[in-house]
């Protein structure tokens, strides 16, 4: 119950607890708020038996975590961490070989409350059940942010992450989960809110990526989904009465029946808008048992009927390939480079409408609306082409070609580019994306740049 940090005094490196398979290392039980602090420890080696919370028990407390290593922790739920009733904070944490015994979270299990995860790093916890990262229940709240969640492993559903509550992911990487029923990265029985994520390599019989079932929400927008592969439906997303809506994602070598997305039952109507499926095997996407899919402004293969919709090569700059193994799933894997070439039929090709309103960058965290050099008469700069510049397909905007000393962007190296490079290299002025003034390539804009500017603008 005290308001005080405990901090170690060189990081979880030089500091460990270790509970010597005897106990835990943290009970916060007494209405601890955020000013509970605990930071810079490595805690291993707790155990449990058959109560929760292998390393940390929350209950009813919203203590801050920082900095923090919870590795090979046991107990029935929640191995790494086990909170109830409260909203804690972790940040910049390492939650990795933990185990659930005959319970369910892997790494982490939450009960009641809203929980933040910021900056952590969720691997290779294991939980005989459901959720080897996390198991989120259906009176809570999650948001994740910057997290990556890697190679956990569930024997049920949701090798990553088992959400049942309200989740929100925002720039995190679900890479090589498994479990062996139904959604690899994310199985989803609540409300997801997915943006500017990545699904790469995860495995499982339904939904490599993603499981949406009996009635739950999601809508994933900028993201990606790479790799994934399954024994039987969708490698990409599984829809079973559920009716998502995915918005400027891009799909590529998964497998599986309806590799990239697959629905089933007349319940199931998701919505797709300004997205890539391609190179996922025979069948990019699947409506089976009555399921009806609205496809739109899309780069589907195969092609699918929708205002907007095309098939055609969307022209990746590198298709992903499994690496000599021939497996997805392995650590050979490429996952290739899915922004798109200066030719592509994706550019400019989309729908402004579908974007959400507070979506204004892609996955990179470029501008998300660029019109397309080579448009006639475009100058290089957003919004000068377009009124406004057209959304592309996929989860990059493609932000142009243009020569670094090129400083107007008017698609011509003259004198009418010395103003502005002489603005960006003394007053730090903004330049025209994508022309930066980098004259001789080493990421910096300063005087170095002055001699190859000037050879740019009157030759050697």
């Amino acid at each position: 119950g005290r308001l005080i940090t405990l901090r170690s005094e060189n990081g979880p490196a030089a500091c460990i607890i270790d509970c010597e398979d005897d106990g835990r290392g943290f009970h916060f039980h007494n209405g601890e708020t955020a000013d509970a602090v605990l930071e810079g420890f490595t805690i291993r080696d707790g155990n449990v038996g058959g109560a929760n919370g292998g390393a940390i028990l929350c209950e009813s407390a919203s203590p801050t975590i920082l900095n923090c290593v919870l590795e090979s922790n046991l107990a029935r739920r929640g191995g790494g961490l086990f909170s109830s009733g409260g909203n804690p904070t972790i940040n910049n944490c390492t939650i990795s070989a933990n185990t659930a015994m005959f319970g369910d979270g892997g790494g982490l299990y939450l009960s009641g409350g809203s929980t933040t995860a910021t900056d952590c790093t969720f691997d290779r916890n294991f939980v005989i059940g459901s959720g080897g990262g996390l198991y989120n229940e259906s009176n809570s709240s999650l948001t994740l942010t910057n997290c990556t969640l890697s190679e956990n492993n569930g024997t049920r559903l949701g090798g990553g992450l088992y959400n049942a509550g309200s989740t929100t992911a925002t720039d995190c990487a679900f890479v090589r989960n498994e479990c062996d029923t139904a959604g690899a990265g994310i199985y989803n029985l609540g409300s997801a809110t997915v943006t500017n994520c990545t699904f790469r390599g995860n495995y499982t019989f339904l939904g490599g990526a993603m499981a949406n079932v009996s009635g739950s929400s999601a809508a994933v927008t900028n993201s990606t989904f790479i790799g994934n592969h399954v024994d039987r439906f969708a490698g990409g997303i599984y829809n079973e009465n559920s009716s998502p809506t995915v918005t400027n994602c891009t799909f590529s070598a998964n497998s599986g029946q309806g590799s990239g997305m697959l629905n089933r039952f007349s319940d199931s109507r998701p919505t797709v808008t300004n997205c890539i499926f391609w190179n996922d095997g025979a069948s990019n996407i699947v409506d089976a048992d009555g399921a009806e899919s609205t496809v739109r402004f899309s780069d589907v293969r195969g092609a699918w009927p929708g205002l907007g919709n095309i098939d055609a090569d969307p022209l990746f700059v590198r298709l992903p390939d499994p690496g000599p193994d021939g497996w997805w799933g392995t650590l050979d894997d490429d996952y290739g480079d899915l922004h798109l070439l200066p030719d592509s039929p994706c550019i400019d090709a989309a729908d402004n409408t579908a974007v959400p309103p507070d979506i204004t960058t892609d996955f990179d965290g470029n501008p998300r609306f660029v019109d397309d050099p080579a448009t006639p008469d475009c100058q290089w700069a957003p919004g000068t082409c377009g009124d406004p510049p057209i959304v592309d397909m996929g989860a990059y905007e493609f932000q142009g070609v243009c020569d670094p000393c090129d400083m107007n962007c008017d698609g011509d190296v003259n004198a009418f580019d010395i103003e502005p490079f002489l603005g960006i290299l003394f007053d730090g002025d903004e330049p025209c994306a994508p022309c930066t003034g980098d004259a001789n390539g080493d990421d910096n804009v300063d005087a170095f740049d002055i001699e190859p500017f000037l050879t740019c603008l009157f030759g050697p």
